[in-house]
């Protein structure tokens, strides 16, 4: 099987910062155990990238989003064939509203 490349774009590196320093305010144990679920899975998208469901952001939106359920988060991601590759776009608490998203993922 391929494997695809999972590309971390700026946004969603922003968004995990944030929670991480959202997250070390209350407890460092829970921090590290959340981010950790977060890097895990998505790392696990270069095996099985279109195991997450399409997410109700991708209403609109000029390319397909799906989320993956971490935690109490959703992980908003893209995925390009040519080349196989997988763009995480947001990392979003379960009950929040719905915000912008890249206008484009570059290859």
């Amino acid at each position: 099987m391929d494997r695809y490349l999972v590309v971390v774009l700026d946004c969603f590196a922003q968004e995990v910062d944030d929670l991480t320093e959202e997250l070390l305010h209350l407890d460092v144990d829970v921090a590290t155990r959340r981010l950790e679920s977060v890097w895990h899975a998505a790392e696990s998208l270069s095996e099985l990238p279109h195991r997450g469901a399409v997410a109700r952001e991708d209403e609109g939106c000029p390319y397909e989003v799906r989320q993956l359920l971490v935690d109490r988060y959703r992980l908003l991601y893209s995925i390009q064939e040519e080349p196989q590759r997988v763009y995480l776009l947001a990392l979003r608490h379960g009950r929040a509203q719905l915000r912008w998203l890249p206008d484009l993922i570059g290859g």
